[in-house]
């Protein structure tokens, strides 16, 4: 996930910069495409890594 987690965080900084330019529309469209990076990415690697889910024993124990 580490170049995602990159291309998330450049993406980001563009919708900074177009913010600055007056271009509100392009940096709607920066921060989506930084969203799709790291949700979309890591929806998929999660289940192999055995992150997040939710089930009996980690509910009683939160």
């Amino acid at each position: 996930m580490r170049g995602e987690t990159c291309a998330s965080f450049n993406y980001r900084r563009c919708a900074e910069q177009a913010e600055a330019a007056g271009k509100p529309e392009l940096a709607k469209l920066f921060r989506y495409s930084a969203n799709i990076e790291v949700n979309e990415h890591s929806d998929h690697e999660a289940p192999a890594l055995k992150l997040g889910g939710a089930n009996s024993a980690k509910l009683e124990d939160a």
